[in-house]
């Protein structure tokens, strides 16, 4: 084989070249790519200064005491307090403070001896319901020898206050099984052991217990429960008295309809203690929504009692009757009969109603010779039975049948419960049939 040769000048070609594109890349690197690496860096940290919190150089007054010497005031993403002068800005707060006019209070919360500046401000609308929801602040002041304040922030809000209200208190809700109208609601404290009856499920343990009135459906039948389930806890502070409530209303919905049923509201006193935010003593109960209240289901102390009522008037007279409009009236402390007479303005055919007779139970409607009933006057939508109970305007009508005694038809009308002759002394049957 013969000796390799050298291609010298080739080898000075890409000596040159090599020494070029190294001193091409130490330039690149030191005059290119460290300023731009600086330029980003720096960029960067602009831009994480400008998503954390801003002032937009423009405040504007939220709420104020001039009798305390308090204003609040809106810059940007900060709350600024100015208190005897001194200003304390506060970054963290809800984004929403402010968007509308807060409440603010001055006066001793905690219980220390000191006065508390005490916020309720709106933080947006619950997307379920769309409930108003707000947040709560206590801001307690110390106060140096040099006269500057300081504050330690306290503060909860609709998720707090549902994680302190479900550590303490457990609800439960059931649809009777014998009496299908009534849907039982029962607080109790957490730990509290809750026992219902195997046959009614009413509940025997001593505890609050509620009842709210299930719908009728399309079908003619009581609506089926489905679930059930709490609103928002809703923050409020009583103007005068100051005293702090929370409403947290509860919601039922039913098998056969997609309407949601307002069930009523949960209230709890707000207080502070151990250094938190917790339910006040013995200020727990349920307010029932008016609309749909239901009688206890046993009222063994109502004594039996029994009324017969007659006509006092004219009215239209049909064969077959499917409307009626009546008020039964008697004075149940000389157990005297004022008979029934139309209710004014509503169809009314009770020229075929011979009497009329209520006990504790029930009521019959009797016709006389010849008259009938339409068949649909059995059917619960159509019929009312009115009466004032625990204070409120009640329908106690269950169920309806008729019947026939020796030779006239009777409507008979069980009520959901036994009723007092106080409660009864005025009532109206409404029957609305077509």
């Amino acid at each position: 084989m013969g000796e390799r040769r050298i291609n010298l000048p080739v080898v000075i070609v890409l000596i040159i070249v090599f020494a070029a594109l190294s001193g091409f890349g130490i330039y690149y690197h030191q005059k290119i790519y460290i300023p731009r690496l600086e330029e980003d860096i720096k960029n960067a940290q602009v831009e994480v200064r400008e998503t954390g919190p801003q002032k937009s150089g423009s405040r504007t007054l939220l709420a104020e005491l001039k009798e305390n010497s308090i204003q609040l005031y809106r810059d940007g993403d900060y709350v600024i307090l100015v208190h005897d002068g001194q200003e304390t800005e506060f970054s963290d707060w809800h984004k929403e403070f402010g968007r509308r006019t807060p409440e603010i209070y001055y006066y001793d919360f905690i219980g220390d001896g000191k006065d508390d500046i005490v916020i309720r401000a709106f933080e947006g609308e619950d997307e379920a319901t769309g409930e108003a929801l707000y947040g709560f602040y206590v801001l307690s002041v110390s106060t140096d020898y040099e006269g500057k304040h300081s504050y330690v922030v306290n503060y909860t809000n609709d998720a707090g206050w549902s994680s302190e209200f479900n550590e303490r208190i457990k609800c439960y809700v059931n649809q009777l099984t014998k009496s299908p109208k009534r849907i039982q609601f029962v607080m109790a404290y957490a730990g509290k052991t809750i026992s219902f009856d195997n046959e009614t499920g009413i509940v025997v343990s001593e505890t609050p217990v509620s009842y709210i009135c299930a719908p009728i459906a399309p079908s003619g039948e009581r609506c089926t429960l489905k679930s059930w389930y709490m609103g928002p806890c809703v923050i409020n502070i009583d103007k005068k008295t100051h005293n702090i409530t929370v409403d947290i209303t509860i919601y039922f919905t039913y098998n056969e309809t997609d309407k949601i049923q307002t069930a009523g509201t949960i209230k709890t006193g707000l207080t502070y203690r151990d250094g938190k935010f917790v339910i006040a003593e013995k200020s727990i109960y349920f307010e029932h929504n008016n609309e749909v209240f239901a009688t206890p289901p046993v009222r063994d102390e109502i004594a039996d009692w029994s009324m017969d009522f007659s006509p006092t008037g004219s009215y239209t007279d049909k064969k077959v009757i499917s409307n009626l409009a009546l008020e039964c009236m008697f004075n149940h402390r000389t157990n005297e009969s004022l008979g029934f007479k139309s209710v004014l303005n509503l169809a009314n055919e009770a020229g075929g109603v011979s009497k009329i007779s209520a006990n504790q139970n029930e009521l019959k409607i009797y016709l006389k010779p010849g008259y009938s009933f339409s068949s649909e006057v059995t059917e619960i939508k159509n019929i009312q039975v009115t009466a004032s109970v625990l204070g409120r305007m009640y329908n106690v009508a269950d169920s309806a049948e008729i019947l026939t005694e020796g030779s006239v038809q009777v409507l008979r009308i069980k009520f959901d419960t036994k009723y007092s002759n106080s409660e009864m002394s005025d009532f109206k049957i409404i029957i609305e049939s077509n």
